[in-house]
């Protein structure tokens, strides 16, 4: 069959009939980058639905932050943001908030986390909690579906597609266009992603389970005692006045004492000099 081929390649030829020999544009470490940088993408959405996403002026200086292209800026002074690209020129609070990843996001570059809620206790909270992270879980599954999917394509371009997971609602996105294996990609290189991404998937919701589970318990534990601190206060605030007034009244009782004549053998105080 070899042999057949190479024979019909140089009859063409020798007629000058032009061949185009598409090469193989499969890479897979360019795939899995992809994959790789939308899960830290919904990694850091869930984690600002949480824990929220502050300002660039109200962030601590060290913080770290994300810009709308994927890129990581490091605070190294009040009004500095700086990049680990040398050709990044240095951001201020104002621009790191207009190019912040934040504000492509959800629309602003301040979040509000769900821990963030005052005047509720943490049980109110759990059902929030609970739903961002089966959001968070849907997320994950629709990127290794869109892998799935996306491995089956044979364009160059990105393919309009309909992820459906168990669960989880449809979503409409565009193939992963790295991720086109069709032709040129193998079966290891199909098998490998797959695995891949649904061994980072779990991984990422085991740790997070496991920190949410710790930070429930420390915020119940804190606001339990600010509860506690806050009747305390509401107690004292409303029994100061009954016990003001109860202790004022004794202490004028005990100074009407002198006032009163002593019919006992034990007074033995001596009458005033005069």
């Amino acid at each position: 069959m070899r042999s057949i081929y190479l024979f019909i390649i140089g009859i063409l030829i020798g007629f000058g009939i032009p061949i185009s020999i598409q090469a193989s544009s499969f890479n897979a470490d360019e795939c899995s980058a992809e994959i790789y940088s939308m899960i830290e993408k919904e990694h850091r959405t869930f984690r600002s639905a949480i824990f929220g996403h502050k300002l660039a002026e109200d962030a601590p200086i060290g913080s770290v932050d994300y810009s709308n292209n994927g890129l990581p800026w490091y605070k190294d002074d009040l009004n500095s943001w700086r990049s680990d690209n040398e050709n990044e020129a240095p951001l201020t609070n104002e621009d790191m908030n207009n190019n912040s990843e934040a504000l492509v996001v959800f629309g602003h570059p301040r979040r509000k986390g769900i821990l963030e809620t005052k005047r509720m206790t943490t049980s109110e909270l759990l059902p929030y909690i609970g739903n961002s992270l089966r959001a968070f879980q849907c997320r994950l599954a629709n990127i290794c579906e869109t892998l799935s999917l996306s491995k089956t394509q044979t364009s160059d371009f990105p393919i309009p597609l309909t992820v459906k997971t168990p669960s989880c609602l449809a979503i409409e996105i565009p193939s992963i266009s790295s991720c086109h294996i069709n032709a040129y990609g193998t079966i290891g290189d199909d098998i490998a992603l797959f695995n891949n991404c649904e061994n980072a998937m779990q991984q990422i919701l085991d740790q997070e389970a496991a920190l949410l589970t710790a930070v429930v318990r420390y915020d119940s534990a804190y606001r339990s005692l600010l509860q506690i601190a806050g009747n305390i206060d509401l107690f004292l605030e409303s029994f100061s006045s009954p016990v003001n007034t109860t202790l004022n009244n004794v202490t004028n009782i005990v100074t009407s004492f002198s006032r009163i004549p002593c019919f006992l053998s034990s007074c033995d105080g001596s009458p005033p000099s005069h």
